[in-house]
């Protein structure tokens, strides 16, 4: 099966989605009309609810376990014969997997060998080079002013094993980077393998962390809908010449830092992120199904009005188990099932809200945040139904 029949929109066959963390994408499948297999690591109930099958992630050591996950992926294919594979945050260091499973299932997005190649810092900073936007001076070997760096792994996400070059060594899987101040701003787009359609803007924030190495993990993120037409204008060149200069197919992603002054590119994520929360409901049929209708080169008319929205992960305090209580309010997402186990640190669902304007979105999460910990602490408390001082904003 070739890849332009396994990305058509097909409906005959389930779509396996598989990553760390896949709610987003399985929900967004299950309302456009596509049936899922899905596979993540957390199993929380409304991906469950919205999948036809759900297998577990198999882990080793709190990562992801390759040879596990091989078997698992072929005895899905082999039962279930899926139209094709949808991949999600946390097979960025797996890309030879991903090519050995291609006679099994044909991989919906970015080619092994794009994914590998927008992970090497070298190719980043030569796509950039020329251009207005900046690349960070990346090593190998320790700086000197170690304050001034971050060490980052090759193939991440999320955050995850970021951590100030102060505290630490860089491993052999690696590198130093330089670090650079200033706001955090992220793209979600479709890539045709020669141009971007750009879906929005976003800023994140890390989730908060006193500990000495922390304090880079993801933490939620809200649309910007106040950039500039020149702004704008720039983003979407970027976008064209990064997509052309990598091939990118399907739904993507970039960091960057601004600093004031200029615009640093941080990351490409070659597959669908968490943001896609943000953008789902700006085209019809969502994007999952955008996501496949772009890996054969079909891009949509952009967005051209989005609702502020905004989301925050909520990350467990302390060790707590789920009370079998709790009845989750619409606005909360990844909800792990009663009695479930959840670890100090670890993420324990997600909140969404849509407000008047960026700052009041950001704050109404922040409240919502307290709710569920609240919640959590005293779980038959009717909390869902208090609106917040009185307001009647519309929630997600």
């Amino acid at each position: 099966m070739g890849r332009d029949q396994a990305a058509d929109g097909r409906r005959d066959a389930p779509y396996l989605i598989v990553g760390t963390s896949v709610r987003g994408l399985v929900q967004s499948a299950a309302a456009a009309g596509y049936r899922v297999i899905a596979m993540d690591a957390f199993g929380d109930d409304d991906t469950r609810a919205a999948a036809s099958v759900f297998v577990p992630l198999p882990l080793r050591a709190g990562a992801i376990d390759p040879s596990g996950l091989a078997e698992r992926l072929s005895a899905a294919a082999a039962r279930h014969r899926p139209a094709g594979l949808v991949y999600g945050s946390g097979l960025e260091m797996l890309p030879h997997l991903l090519d050995s499973l291609a006679p099994e299932v044909p991989v919906c997005g970015n080619q092994p060998a794009v994914l590998a190649a927008v992970q090497r810092p070298e190719c980043l900073a030569a796509w950039l080079d020329g251009g207005p936007v900046l690349f960070p001076e990346t090593r190998t070997a320790r700086p000197d002013a170690a304050e001034h760096w971050l060490i980052k792994p090759l193939a991440g996400s999320g955050g995850s094993g970021v951590q100030p070059a102060i505290v630490g060594a860089a491993g052999p899987n690696e590198v130093y980077q330089r670090r650079i101040r200033g706001v955090s701003l992220s793209a979600l787009f479709l890539g045709d393998g020669n141009r971007a359609c750009l879906l929005g803007v976003h800023q994140q924030w890390c989730r908060p962390d006193n500990s000495e190495g922390g304090g880079f993990l993801h933490g939620g993120a809200a649309n910007r809908n106040d950039l500039t037409t020149t702004q704008l204008g720039r983003l979407r060149m970027l976008l064209d010449a990064l997509t052309a200069r990598a091939g990118l197919r399907g739904l993507n992603g970039i960091d960057c830092i601004d600093d004031g002054q200029r615009l640093w590119l941080i990351e490409i994520n070659g597959r669908p992120c968490a943001s896609l929360d943000l953008y789902d409901a700006a085209l019809p049929e969502g994007l999952f199904h955008w996501h496949l209708q772009a890996v054969r080169g079909l891009l949509p008319e952009p967005p051209s009005q989005l609702a502020q929205r905004g989301y925050r992960v909520v990350y467990a305090p302390h060790s707590l188990t789920v009370p079998r209580g709790l009845d989750w309010p619409a606005w909360a997402s990844d909800r792990p099932s009663p009695g479930s186990r959840v670890m100090a640190g670890a993420p324990v669902c997600t909140v969404h809200a849509t407000d008047d304007d960026f700052e009041a979105c950001c704050q109404r999460l922040e409240a919502l945040e307290q709710q569920i910990l609240q919640a959590l602490r005293e779980p038959r408390r009717p909390w869902w139904c208090a609106l917040l001082g009185g307001q009647n904003r519309q929630l997600i």
